[in-house]
């Protein structure tokens, strides 16, 4: 049998599109549209039914008439509409246009085409497009001639080109009063319909000599689009003109209208004009398409093809020639010299605009235009050859700039013999060079090659400052002033170069001025156009002052970089410092699970173990103190499983192996079994690192801080995290750390504990940075990932929780531990937690839960009944209420005359800017006030000898960690501190601190820079120390502490806890129930416990799913996401009539941030906030939507005008001051109760528009 061969396909373009068929001839679409094109709206007779949007009967027209009785138009063909023969009832529904019940008792209408498919009976199109199609002459009309109360009449004037004024004029008189009175105004719309009807003719017409007479008359883009960017009539798109009816008229939503949406991103100055080259006027346009039935609409690029919802980013007009980018990527120049020696090409996905430099000076035009010829997809030689090889040929505008180019030559005649039987040259001479007869022309710009003719214009992007060839080379060639390049190089160096070019003194040498001189040339033409921030631009200026200096004033060129046998050095020194960081690992790493596993091999064993060489070990557990035989045997289980994930990971068998997570309560063991699994990780030979997301924890475990190990961004609460874009920066942050990147691409397992902690954001930041370290698309780059983790315990600050990633479900194995270890002592406990862990409480539950505690747990009135140095550690569910404990205790040491302390003043220093041009200064009251709500160090720090203190901060060397305990040996500046072992949580004999604990010199730090809400970045120099009585609950999560003191209130805010899970976490610190304080009145106690226990998060029913699924239990129903159960959520409540105006409150839905203002029309001003048309602050993508969170009305109705108004600022002015009071980002929560309060005060009606 022979073998099969491919059929060969015959493809064939269109005649008309050029659109590849499978015959030849006309495609289906350019076939139809030559049989059935609708005739335009104001001709004989109405569209086609190909066209129509549903069938309408036509009669005969009549003769023209004075006007249409529907839209009034004149002079109009009409057509008799029979108004008995059709239901009155049907036509009256119509709102648009001149007809009323009045108009109906004619017993016939004369309408024009798009009245009479208008007023025909039966309902209209259900698409919004067709609905304009037929009708906008009658909005039009009604606009005109009744304008609403609620209608701009002068942007609606504007609106309006002169064409279509013309079809209103003769009923003038009858026009509104507001129209009347604009009806001068010079229009900012200019209409096309008929030049681009006829150019297009022109084109489609395939004869050559109409072609070059309408790209004569039409040369170049004249349609100005509303979002900046430029198009031509022949390839433009369009948004229907209802929208922007819609602009005028808020209250207009006839045809689907929504300026909000379709208009979205326009410029603010998009009705304005603009001049090209000084001759051609660039222009917003409006049309109506003859190949397509859609009505009026608004010319725009063929990008922006049905409006802004698409979201293209545009940057600012140029200053220099109005010209805009529309991809922002650089303005490069073009510069026209006699000769080019390469071929110029429009570079690969860019459309940057371009500045011309000819003789030294600018104009605006653009490179995309010069090299690149424009086609009309028409495939016949007679018309290519001169169309697309002379694309200058067709160019008036490209004609007037070289006629400004040979100005001061001498114009000869071209010699016609010459160029006989040649049309491109024929036709070059017809139409570009009437007035230009100059054989240069030929040599500068035609190519003699007839296999490649094409223009020859230069376009030079912006090089690099730090290659100092190539950026001398590019001021010659873009700055200079020369006929031809052989003139510049063909002299020895490149300072003889810059001095034939203009750039450099001839007569004498150069001298400092003429640098600065030339730099200030440069920064004006060239540098201030680059893409970049403040950092760039400084750093580019420095480096060509550097090179400029180098090569006019000594000679020589200065090149930047690194030697190659230094680059050498750095990449020897960076792989022995990799060397020592992966020791530093393993070391650390060994030693304390050489500690804290039962039977681990010796220290030096687990650091030389290797993949070639591994360790016989295989772990074993041993039953624990009041550990029962069924946790042990659960535990057992659990580390058989990692125990052969390890070896399978380990023999290279698999290209993936999923990873494992141990979940369970607190106190179940899985920290331990982490650890385990480490070991045998290690014995395995495999590079592991331990890591957590507390840098204290990680050092306790062994392990390095995960930011530490990972350079992620840290993102704030009201920042949004946006994947992709962090992970690439922090790529590029471990560009600058190599050894740390070495040192990545060697490790196979991590080991992280506390994983739920870590948000799903940051974990795929994570997994996309290990996949391009490794270089591996796997899931994390291949790397085995252990964790540990509770689904029910606290989840991330920021982000979602990680048990509803993805990952959960492709890339892990959770194994379930349900036994508890850390309480097996205390069954009350045990009871306690058990109940909290369950997905629904009821009140029998509550109330076992209270009685248990009543029972076992103390109360004390005060924290002043809590014995201080006891080691009972205060803990709190908000960070103010440990400010304020410290406070106090810091006053009663104060007090205390027996013990002297010391202050240590903090240095705090403001700037409104940052980058090279950053200025610091020291920050006043008020500032330093915003400063210490952003860190933790405070502005007064008072020591005194054998304090107990917590480091704020983690130091470089590791030799402390934030959260870390020391106690003072030396108060008095340098403070000496003895630091304690990573995790300890109390403090033993003063005579076992000198012996064990690590004797440290404390210097002053300072902070990160802090973006302050009123006074620009701050920053604060401070020893990195705070004293330590109490810890927020968050911060105690995965220690063991021996007593804790808290505070529930369900009153005072400071103590209000807002999550069932920060209950169970202070619950689950201690071993027993008879080791907790609760403070403050019991029965406030006890409700703020309830209260809390019955509150619900978003995920909790699909993580309690998820939990039930791994656990084996039966299941509780499908999952879902309760969306209900959102942060806001809007209610619907009515907004009241009043005229006098109310005080309104926004929140962001994406970053919670709130604004607070006053208005009269709440729903014109919520829909402008959302538009971008709103205050500086609600401008910001990044915060928009916002939701009506809550509004206050019922001000004195006695007032009017500028009285109202100051009425209403002053309210506005008392809510934003009590929210500034409050010294932190105010809450949904606080905005309301400060507005309650307010409103009570004043005698106003306070309404809530969303549940918080």
């Amino acid at each position: 049998m022979p073998p099969r061969t491919r059929r060969r396909i015959t493809t064939h373009r269109c005649r008309q599109c050029g659109t590849y068929t499978t015959s030849s001839g006309n495609c289906r679409v350019c076939s139809r549209r030559a049989l059935n094109r609708p005739l335009h709206p104001n001709t004989s007779s109405p569209s086609t039914p190909n066209a129509q949007p549903f069938q309408v009967p036509v009669p005969s027209p009549l003769r023209s008439v004075s006007h249409c009785e529907c839209c009034m138009r004149s002079p109009t063909v009409a057509f008799p509409f029979d108004c008995h023969h059709h239901i009155s009832a049907n036509l009256v529904s119509r709102h648009y246009g001149a007809v009323n019940r009045h108009s109906l008792a004619k017993p016939t209408l004369r309408l024009c085409g798009l009245c009479y498919r208008y007023l025909s009976p039966g309902p209209l199109p259900h698409s919004g497009h067709a609905k304009w199609a037929i009708a906008w002459p009658s909005v039009l009309c009604t606009y005109l001639f009744s304008t609403p109360p609620t209608a701009d009449a002068l942007l609606f004037v504007q609106c309006l080109p002169r064409r279509l004024r013309q079809l209103w004029q003769p009923m003038f008189n009858s026009l509104s009063i507001a129209i009347q009175r604009y009806w001068d105004t010079p229009p900012a719309l200019v209409d096309i319909t008929s030049q681009r009807s006829e150019y297009l003719a022109d084109v489609e017409s395939n004869e050559i000599h109409r072609i070059i007479t309408c790209n004569d008359a039409l040369p170049c883009d004249t349609i100005r689009c509303l979002y900046g960017c430029f198009a031509h009539p022949s390839d433009c798109g369009s948004i229907g003109f209802q929208h922007v009816i819609g602009l005028v008229d808020p209250n207009f939503h006839f045809a689907d209208s929504n300026p909000d949406k379709s208009l979205r991103g326009r410029r603010p100055d998009w009705l304005e004009s603009r001049m090209f080259l000084n001759t051609w006027v660039v222009a917003p346009s409006t049309f109506i398409p003859h190949e397509r039935d859609v009505g009026l609409q608004l010319a725009t690029c063929a990008e922006h093809d049905g409006g802004g919802c698409k979201e293209y980013c545009h940057v600012p007009q140029n200053p220099t020639g109005h010209l805009c980018s529309p991809w922002g990527d650089q303005l490069s120049h073009a510069v026209f010299v006699s000769r080019k020696l390469l071929p110029a090409r429009k570079a690969f996905n860019s459309h940057a605009w371009s500045l011309t430099s000819m003789q030294g000076g600018y104009q605006g035009l653009s490179s995309f235009f010069l090299s690149t010829e424009r086609r009309f997809d028409i495939h016949d030689p007679d018309i290519t050859y001169p169309q697309e090889c002379l694309a200058v040929a067709y160019r008036p505008d490209i004609r007037a700039l070289l006629f400004q180019i040979l100005a001061d030559d001498v114009i000869h005649l071209l010699n016609e013999a010459a160029v006989a039987g040649d049309s491109a040259a024929i036709a070059l001479q017809r139409t570009v060079f009437a007035n230009l007869n100059d054989p240069s022309i030929w040599r500068r710009f035609i190519n003699d090659d007839p296999q490649n003719r094409q223009a020859r214009i230069p376009v030079f992007p912006f090089p690099r400052v730090a290659d100092s060839a190539a950026f001398i080379i590019h001021l010659i060639l873009s700055m200079g002033r020369y006929d031809c390049e052989p003139q510049i190089f063909a002299v020895p160096t490149l300072l003889a170069a810059m001095q034939v070019a203009g750039l450099a003194p001839i007569d004498r040498e150069a001298n400092t001025a003429d640098v600065y001189n030339l730099v200030k040339q440069y920064i004006l033409m060239q540098a201030r156009w680059m893409p970049g921030g403040v950092r760039s631009f400084d750093r580019n200026i420095i480096k060509a002052t550097s090179i400029l200096s180098s090569l006019l004033l000594r000679g020589e060129l200065a090149h930047e970089g690194t030697p190659l046998v230094l680059t050498r050095s750095l990449q020897a020194l960076h792989t022995e410092s990799s060397e020592h960081l992966l020791q530093d690992i393993r070391r650390n790493l060994a030693t304390v699970l050489h500690d804290s596993v039962p039977g681990a091999p010796s220290v030096e064993a687990i650091v030389n173990s290797t993949l070639s060489q591994p360790l016989q070990w295989r772990p074993m557990l041993s039953q624990a103190p009041y550990q029962s035989p069924a946790s042990l045997y659960e535990q057992q289980e659990a580390l058989d499983q990692l125990c052969t994930t390890i070896d399978c990971f380990a023999s290279g068998l698999y290209s993936f192996t999923r990873g494992h997570v141990c979940a369970g309560s607190a106190g179940s063991g899985k920290t331990h079994l982490l650890l385990t699994g480490t070991m045998y990780c290690r014995a395995r030979g495999l590079e592991t690192v331990m890591t957590a997301l507390s840098s204290e924890r990680a050092s306790e475990l062994g392990g390095f801080h995960l930011h530490r190990l990972v350079p992620l961004p840290i993102f704030s609460r009201n920042r949004q995290c946006d994947v992709r874009v962090s992970a690439e920066r922090c790529i590029v942050n471990l560009s600058y750390k190599p050894d740390l990147l070495l040192t990545l691409r060697r490790i196979d397992v991590w080991c992280i504990d506390e994983i739920g902690l870590i948000s799903a954001e940051t974990f795929s930041i994570l997994d996309l940075v290990l996949q391009h370290v490794k270089d591996n698309t796997l899931p994390f780059g291949g790397c085995l990932v252990l964790g540990t983790g509770d689904m029910l315990q606290l989840n991330p600050s920021t982000g979602r929780p990680l048990w509803v990633s993805p990952h959960v479900l492709t890339t892990f194995t959770v194994i379930p531990l349900k036994h508890m270890v850390r309480a097996a002592g205390d069954g009350n406990l045990m009871r306690c937690l058990d109940i909290l862990r369950q997905p629904f409480i009821t009140d029998e539950n509550l109330l076992q839960i209270t009685d248990l505690i009543e029972e076992n747990c103390r109360f004390v009135p005060t924290f002043a009944d809590v014995p201080f140095n006891t080691g009972t550690i205060r803990l709190f569910s908000r960070k103010i209420a440990e400010r304020e404990e410290a406070a106090r205790l810091a006053r009663m040491i104060e007090l205390d005359e027996s013990i002297t302390s010391v202050h240590h003043i903090a240095v705090d220093e403001v700037t409104t800017n940052l980058g090279g041009a950053a200025i610091w200064r020291i920050a006043t009251e008020s500032e330093s006030t915003a400063i210490t709500a952003h860190v933790q160090e405070p502005y007064d720090l008072r020591l005194y000898d054998g304090c107990i203190i917590r480091f704020t901060r983690n130091h470089k060397s590791r030799s402390f960690s934030n959260g870390q305990l020391g106690v003072i040996r030396r108060a008095e500046a340098p403070v000496t501190v003895y630091v304690a072992p990573c995790g300890a949580r109390s403090v033993p004999d003063i005579s076992y601190v000198r012996t064990h604990w690590t004797l440290l010199t404390v210097s002053p730090m300072v902070s990160p820079v802090l973006p302050l809400r009123r006074h620009g970045y701050g920053r604060r120099q401070q020893l990195p120390l705070k004293v330590y009585v109490s810890s927020t609950i968050h911060r105690a999560l995965g220690s063991t502490m021996s007593q804790i003191a808290c505070r529930f209130s369900q009153t005072d805010p400071r103590f209000r806890l807002w999550d069932r899970r920060l209950l169970y976490v202070a619950l689950s610190r201690v071993r027993s129930l008879g080791h907790i304080v609760f403070v403050g009145p019991r029965q406030d106690t006890f409700h703020c416990i309830t209260e809390v226990a019955r509150r619900r998060g978003q995920f909790d029913d699909y993580i309690h799913h998820l939990l039930s699924v791994v656990e084996g239990a039966p299941n509780l129903g499908s999952p879902q996401i309760d969306l209900t159960l959102l942060p806001i959520m809007p209610l619907d409540c009515e907004l009241p009539h009043t005229p006098t105006g109310f005080v309104y409150a926004l929140i962001s839905m994406r970053t919670r941030e709130v604004y607070v203002g006053q208005t009269s029309d709440v729903d014109k001003r919520l829909r402008q906030h959302n538009s971008s048309r709103g205050s500086v602050f609600t401008r910001a993508l990044h915060r928009q939507p916002f939701a009506l969170l809550a509004l206050m009305h019922g001000f004195n109705p006695e007032l009017r005008g500028d009285h109202l108004v100051a009425a209403r600022e002053r309210i506005e002015a008392s809510w934003k001051s009590r929210l500034r009071s409050l010294q932190r980002l105010a809450q949904a929560a606080d905005v309301l109760d400060t507005g309650s309060l307010l409103a009570h005060e004043n005698d106003l009606v306070f309404v809530v528009c969303s549940r918080v």
